[in-house]
């Protein structure tokens, strides 16, 4: 299972969060990325297959 971590300084709070979305869009993008999501029935899906 790969991570990503970005870090971020700004005077404002939620301009860090905008650029960390837009980072993580951007890897998005660029890498298949899957997650795997549990139901609530116990069973799961691979979501980003496509």
């Amino acid at each position: 299972m790969g991570e990503l971590a970005i870090a971020v300084a700004t005077a404002h709070r939620a301009l860090a969060f905008d650029v960390c979305r837009a980072l993580v869009e951007s890897v998005k993008a660029e890498l298949p990325v899957w997650r795997r999501e549990v139901l609530a029935d116990g069973s799961h899906v691979w979501v980003g297959l496509a």
